[in-house]
C-alpha cells in the first residue's frame, strides 16, 4: 500500500531494496556516532536475512521518485529499530511527514524506539513531537578493566526473533535443563531434527548479537467441537543475564501472532507451582489460570 503526505510517499521494501537500504544503514550508524564497523556489504547481508525472514518490515520514503528515507519496524510489538532521513533531505519537513506516514501505514497510535545520546541530531528531533525519552539505556565497562579513558560504548543490539537453527542448539541446552534436565548435549539435536519437518511443531529463538539468549517452542492439536486448532507452549525461557530486557514477552508475542496466523483458537501452557514469577509474568500478558495439570511417568526407559 502506498500513501501520500506532502509529496513523500511510503512503500514497504523488498529484498531487491536492500543494497540501498544498506548504504543508508551506514550512514545511520555513522550520524549516530556509534563506533560500529560493520560494513555495507555485512549490513546488506544482515538486512536481506531481517526482510526475507520477516523479522523486521522495511520501509521506503520516496520523493519524486528519488529515496529519501527508510524505517525497519518490528510490527509484532511496534518497535522502530531504524528511522533515517537522507543528509541531503532533512531540514525540509520530510522527517515529520514520514513520521505521519508511518504511524498510518502501521495503523497504530504508538511506536516505541531507541536513540543513541551521542546522536544530538536524532534527539532533537525525536523530542521536537513533544515527546520526551521513556527510559535510558547504559552500556557499563567493569570497573578497573582498563584505561578509565572514556570510549563509546557498543551499543547491543535489539533482541532478533526467528526460527531456531542446528547452530541453537549449544546455546539453548542450559535453558532447556531448567524443565526436567532431560536435555542432553547428545539427544537435543536428535529431538529437534525429529521435529523440525512436523508442522505441528515450532520454535522461534531470541538473538542479542547473533547469540541465542532465549527460546519458546510450542505444539497444535486439534479438538472435538472447534474448527481451528489450540496450541500449547511446551517451553519458554531466556538466560538470567538477558532477562528483565522484554525478551519473553517478545518472545512470547511472536508466537502468538504465529498461531493467529496458523487458525490457532486458544494457548495452553503449564508451569511449575514453585515458579511464582513465570506465573505474574503470564497473568501480565493476559494468560489465567484454568486447571491443574497431572502427569505420569509410564514408560521411564524412553526418557
Amino acid at each position: 500500500m502506498t500513501y501520500e503526505t506532502n509529496a513523500i510517499t511510503i512503500e514497504t521494501a523488498m529484498p531487491d531494496d536492500c543494497p540501498a537500504l544498506a548504504v543508508m544503514n551506514r550512514q545511520l550508524i555513522d550520524d549516530e556516532g556509534d563506533n560500529n564497523n560493520i560494513t555495507v556489504p555485512e549490513l546488506e547481508n544482515r538486512m536481506r536475512g531481517w526482510l526475507q525472514k520477516g523479522v523486521y518490515t522495511g520501509y521506503l520514503f520516496r520523493l519524486n521518485g528519488e529515496t529519501v528515507g527508510y524505517a525497519l519496524v518490528d510490527p509484532s510489538d511496534m518497535w522502530m529499530r531504524h528511522f533515517f532521513i537522507c543528509r541531503e533531505y532533512r531540514r525540509q519537513g520530510h522527517g515529520r511527514a514520514a513520521v505521519s506516514l508511518l504511524f498510518e501505514e502501521l495503523g497504530t497510535e504508538e511506536i516505541g524506539l531507541s536513540c543513541l545520546t551521542g546522536n544530538a541530531p536524532g534527539l532533537a528531533f525525536w523530542r521536537s513531537f513533544g515527546h520526551e525519552a521513556y527510559s535510558v539505556k547504559f552500556n557499563i565497562r567493569k570497573p578497573g578493566g582498563g584505561s578509565n579513558a572514556a570510549k563509546p560504548a557498543k551499543q547491543k543490539a535489539d533482541a532478533i526473533i526467528r526460527e531456531i537453527e542446528e547452530k541453537d542448539y549449544p546455546a539453548l541446552l542450559p535453558l532447556w535443563s531448567q524443565f526436567g534436565g532431560y536435555a542432553t548435549a547428545e539427544n537435543i539435536g536428535l529431538h529437534y531434527n525429529r521435529i523440525k519437518n512436523d508442522e505441528r511443531y515450532k520454535t522461534f529463538v531470541a538473538l542479542l548479537e547473533d547469540e541465542a539468549v532465549g527460546f519458546i517452542a510450542s505444539a497444535r492439536h486439534y479438538g472435538i467441537g472447534i474448527e481451528g486448532s489450540y496450541m500449547v507452549i511446551i517451553g519458554i525461557a531466556v538466560k538470567e543475564e538477558a532477562q528483565n530486557k522484554g525478551i519473553g514477552k517478545k518472545l512470547l508475542q511472536h508466537m502468538e501472532n504465529y498461531a493467529k496466523e496458523k487458525g490457532v483458537f486458544s494457548i495452553y501452557l503449564n508451569s511449575d507451582f514453585k515458579r511464582t514469577a513465570a506465573h505474574t509474568f503470564y497473568e501480565r500478558n493476559g494468560y489465567g489460570k484454568g486447571s491443574y495439570g497431572f502427569g505420569k511417568t509410564i514408560n521411564p526407559e524412553q526418557v
